[in-house]
């Protein structure tokens, strides 16, 4: 899913008159953890050539606290009046400048406010970013920083968002090895060449012998298909050649014969 194009200088929403509680009336919470692939020459299909993790060419993007330097993933309240993953979208807007397409929510964490101590209902979705915008609504109020993965985990603040991107990128890991393994499978996959038919069409002559002892001569046609097979197993192994013969008389000249 997408987030449609927003103004960019639009203020973001306040307020708590749509926010969304649960049953036990904790907030709900809905956040997001930007990534990308990091722009190298080296590209991250040569990764597994050179021993490298898959994950070293990703990047996570991290936003400032309004109200201290403290490092975090985009988050925000979830309303009433939006989905699970638009009120992910929306957030990680309002905060990073961010548009992108949001994944399948990583999972659900409680966890305590740490201004009032009040317990919340976390949620977090994996975001692959499309476009970075130079402007969006809290540009003033925070600071964006791309990181790699060892460096979001040492600075990202709260614990339970550090725990959702682990699921990432064990789950990004295991992608990967999927594709890996699923190429790998296609490049030893060896094509069957179809039997070859070499056809040969020889005339002959057959000498008869007729009542009258004499000899006549009948012209006969003589096709010989000669098949070369591929066997599977041994895509370089041939069959000995099995030659068919079929002779058909087109024209006869026989005296006497009936």
């Amino acid at each position: 899913m997408q987030l449609r194009k927003m103004d960019p200088m639009a203020a973001s929403r306040t307020g708590r008159h749509l926010q969304r509680y649960n049953v036990q009336g904790c907030r709900q919470v809905v956040g997001c953890i930007p990534y990308r692939y990091r722009k190298t020459k080296q590209s991250s299909s040569s990764s597994s050539i050179h021993g490298t993790s898959p994950v070293d060419d990703l990047e996570f993007l991290l936003v400032s606290s309004q109200k201290s330097p403290r490092m975090m993933f985009p988050k925000g309240g979830w309303e009433l009046d939006e989905s699970l993953e638009e009120a992910a979208l929306r957030e990680t807007f309002e905060e990073a400048g961010i548009y992108g397409e949001v994944g399948s929510c990583l999972g659900k964490w409680f966890f305590k406010s740490k201004s009032l101590g009040v317990l919340h209902e976390g949620y977090m979705l994996p975001l692959v970013v499309l476009e970075e915008l130079e402007e969006w609504p809290e540009k003033d109020v925070r600071q964006r920083l791309w990181v790699s993965y060892s460096e979001a985990m040492e600075a990202c603040f709260h614990p339970w968002m550090k725990e959702a991107l682990d699921l990432l990128v064990t789950q990004l890991r295991l992608d990967k090895g999927v594709e890996n393994k699923n190429k790998n499978s296609l490049e030893a996959i060896k094509v069957v060449e179809e039997p070859h038919h070499h056809h040969q069409q020889i005339v002959i002559e057959i000498l008869v012998s007729g009542d009258g002892g004499g000899e006549e001569a009948a012209t006969a046609s003589l096709s010989i298909v000669t098949t070369t097979t591929m066997t599977a197993t041994h895509p370089t192994r041939t069959e000995e050649p099995r030659t068919s013969c079929s002779i058909e008389f087109l024209r006869t000249e026989l005296n006497g014969v009936a």
